[in-house]
């Protein structure tokens, strides 16, 4: 059996908006998984550790993503990547504040967490352990 040319063009336009039809639901799941993705994972901080004296350590955890973040620990440890056990931590501020950890931190936002004792000098990396997983940082000397 034989199509007529219009019968052809017509099962042919079906069957392109099948495929259109596809190929936009398609596309708009990937769309839609990289920007759901893109944005979770765009949670990022920075960490600095600032030795002042012998005995006394500044943190400073600044957000510099674009989501909140949870700081949930923090542990020091010496070059050799043993843990410091004499530096403790003393105080942590957010904002002029004093709280305490886990804290959340809002884009922007700047965590100073102070620390005080006799190892405190010997404190090589800063290991900080967030929702989105574990960061380090390094003390500037």
């Amino acid at each position: 059996m034989k199509l007529s040319k219009s019968r052809r063009g017509a099962l042919s336009d079906i069957v392109w908006a099948i495929v259109g039809i596809l190929a936009s639901v398609t596309l708009g799941a990937i769309i839609y998984t990289l920007m759901t993705g893109g944005i979770s994972s765009s949670a990022q901080i920075a960490v600095n550790g600032y030795l002042i004296g012998n005995s006394k350590l500044i943190v400073d955890i600044r957000n510099i993503g674009v989501g909140e973040v949870r700081i949930k620990s923090i542990k020091l440890f010496d070059s050799s990547g043993n843990e410091i056990s004499n530096c403790e931590l003393s105080s942590v501020s957010l904002n002029n504040q004093k709280l305490k950890l886990p804290i959340t931190i809002r884009p922007g936002q700047v965590l100073s967490i102070y620390f005080e004792g006799s190892q405190c000098y010997d404190v090589y990396t800063i290991v900080v352990y967030t929702n989105y997983g574990i960061y380090r940082g390094y003390v500037s000397s």
